[in-house]
């Protein structure tokens, strides 16, 4: 029988890079607090590696999809700022690139979550349950058609094209 750790527990919600500080429940979320886990390996400007910590920045908050109980699951960046000493320039810890896109309020679980949704659910269902606005649903989608497409037209050999009832009763 396993022990339940940290690594257990980054794995189930597909946080990995990043350290849980401490998760919450209330009626409607899940609330996790997660950090870096250690400081950067040099300056982001400069590459020196003669750097210090420079206080906290703002937290930030991310919708990480939702819960099998139905609830919503939010991120809470605790960023922290360092500044060094060879150009005089300060920083802020960002969230890992496998984890948010940019400056997006949303991780890349999330619209993974919302497409898996999207397959059987109207746009205003999925909505409702991940909290996504259209325009996000509405680009993800997209992005994803691009390099899915919805059929496989084959290169060489014949070409059937059928036409459906309701189009031939219709006339059109």
């Amino acid at each position: 029988m396993h022990t339940f750790t940290h690594n257990s527990m980054t794995s189930i919600l597909n946080l990995q890079g990043v350290i849980i500080y401490k998760i919450e429940e209330d009626k409607e979320n899940f609330n996790i607090k997660i950090g870096q886990p250690r400081k950067p390996a040099k300056c982001i400007y400069c590459n020196s590696n003669n750097f210090i910590k420079n206080g906290k920045a703002s937290t930030r908050k991310i919708r990480h999809g939702i819960s099998l109980s139905g609830k919503a699951i939010f991120l809470f960046w605790l960023s922290k700022r360092f500044k060094c000493k060879d150009c005089n320039r300060t920083w802020t810890s960002r969230p890992p690139e496998h984890l948010t896109e940019g400056r997006k309020r949303y991780t890349k679980h999330c619209k993974d979550q919302a497409l898996r949704i999207l397959q059987t659910n109207s746009f205003g269902e999925t909505k409702k349950q991940t909290g996504l606005s259209y325009a996000a649903l509405r680009d993800t989608l997209h992005k994803f058609m691009k390099t899915k497409p919805l059929i496989s037209i084959p290169k060489i050999g014949p070409l059937s094209i059928g036409i459906d009832e309701h189009s031939r009763a219709k006339k059109s």
